[in-house]
């Protein structure tokens, strides 16, 4: 699996600690806490939730402007499990892990 980019990591430390201090957050204040583009930071969100890092958890019309969707970060043991890549390496491994050479001793 390919690491985090840097934008993402930042974005998801923002969400946190913006989680903690104020609850669930639109992707203008964690752009703006993470130094990153509001167009990029709620593409990013969106991603993110997609991957089960964050949730979305509502949506919010401040006053005169346009709906906000609200993110929090999605909690250690919701993150959907992904399927292990088959294929090189690991169906090797994977069909291995039974096999025992001829003349061997188990045990």
């Amino acid at each position: 699996m390919r690491p985090r980019g840097e934008v993402r990591a930042a974005l998801a430390a923002a969400l946190a600690r913006l989680h903690c201090e104020r609850g669930p957050v639109s992707p203008r204040e964690v752009a703006e806490a993470a130094n990153v583009g509001y167009g990029l930071a709620a593409m990013t969100l969106r991603n993110m939730a997609r991957a089960g890092d964050a949730v979305l958890a509502g949506t919010h019309k401040p006053q005169g402007r346009r709906w906000h969707r609200l993110y929090e970060p999605a909690p250690p043991d919701a993150k959907p499990q992904r399927p292990l890549p088959w294929g090189g390496i690991e169906a090797l491994a994977c069909a291995m892990r039974g096999f025992v050479p001829h003349g061997a001793v188990e045990g």
